[in-house]
């Protein structure tokens, strides 16, 4: 494990970790781009309609035709086609499980060596007195911080990464060209933002760039909420929001490991538990799109601004309260 290998200078190796996450998202909107349609549906009315503000949706009755003529468009898309893009990203996943696979069945006999000489209950494994010792209620006061830190900033990659394309297309009325571009940025600041936090870690402290994350991500959702209108601002918010919320779930890993000992199964427990909390995230943003429109994702990222923001000066304020772990044994070896 990482943490385990790199002990306080894992910060960088975190989000260099977490830079193939974000190279994926900068590849699949590419792929996708040449099986999806380049015309938006012939029927003037249609067009317009997709093409709505959030001012003009006053009513039900708006909202349900607004509705009912995005369900034709979309149904206008030839999704035969758009299918052969899934398949071409699901085989580049197949083949990179079967290497996978391929390595871990080579390397059995060296692994079984090792998990029996490392093996322990499961008593053990969900120990929270050796995240902290002596301090078990302040390591499940450091988990519950550390997932909703994470849930949001996933949450808020979810919401670009899922709805910033048709956003483009139908709110800003952007030709398909450049709302894959807009996406396809998005994904390369966020890979940007993960290989800056594998930079800045290694001189700033966790604790003033989990703070710095949080606010940032604050005030560009305020400008965004504020001027999405404008297409220049859109560009800029989507850009700065990638570089600052790329780092955010590898910036949560690292400012962990500086206050308290991160085991395996606490990671496991925050990678599950985000997992369900996000799938249903989906089912309640999907419920507001639905029947508010597209254009609602605007004040999801406004949310997920402010709740970020909040967490990381709590995040901040637990860290001067208990102290760098590693600055603490030091302190403690030279004396």
């Amino acid at each position: 494990m990482i943490i385990d290998m790199w002990k306080e200078h894992a910060s960088g190796p975190l989000h260099l970790l977490h830079v193939g996450f974000g190279a994926g998202g900068l590849i699949v909107p590419q792929i996708m781009a040449y099986f999806t349609s380049n015309k938006l549906p012939k029927s003037k009315d249609i067009s317009a309609d997709l093409c709505l503000s959030r001012d003009n949706l006053t009513n039900q009755v708006n909202r349900t035709t607004v509705l009912a003529n995005q369900t034709t468009a979309y149904n206008a898309e030839p999704s035969n086609i758009l299918q052969y893009g899934y398949v071409v990203v699901s085989g580049i996943i197949v083949v990179v499980s079967l290497i996978w696979f391929a390595y871990g069945f080579l390397e059995r006999n060296r692994t079984a060596k090792v998990t029996s000489l490392t093996s322990s209950t499961l008593k053990d494994k969900f120990n929270l007195n050796a995240c902290v010792p002596g301090r078990p209620a302040c390591a499940v006061f450091l988990y519950i911080l550390i997932f909703f830190w994470i849930f949001v900033a996933v949450a808020g990659e979810l919401v670009f990464a899922k709805y910033l394309y048709s956003y483009a297309r139908t709110v800003s009325c952007w030709p398909k060209s450049e709302a894959v571009d807009l996406l396809t940025t998005f994904w390369l600041a966020l890979t940007a933002g993960r290989f800056i936090g594998f930079v800045s870690a290694s001189f700033v402290h966790m604790k003033y760039i989990i703070l710095f994350e949080g606010i940032g991500n604050t005030i560009i959702a305020i400008i965004l909420f504020l001027f999405n209108s404008n297409h220049y601002v859109l560009w800029a918010c989507v850009c700065a929001s990638g570089l600052l919320i790329g780092p955010c779930y590898p910036s949560a890993l690292a400012w962990a490991n500086r206050y308290m000992i991160v085991t395996t199964t606490g990671v496991t427990l925050l990678a599950t538990f985000c997992g369900i909390s996000n799938i249903l995230f989906l089912f309640v943003i999907g419920y507001f799109i639905e029947y508010e429109g597209i254009q609602v994702i605007t004040t999801f990222v406004l949310i997920l601004g402010v709740l970020i923001g909040i967490v990381s000066v709590v995040m901040k304020s637990a860290a001067c309260q208990l102290g760098d772990r590693f600055e603490k044994e030091a302190q403690n070896e030279e004396d």
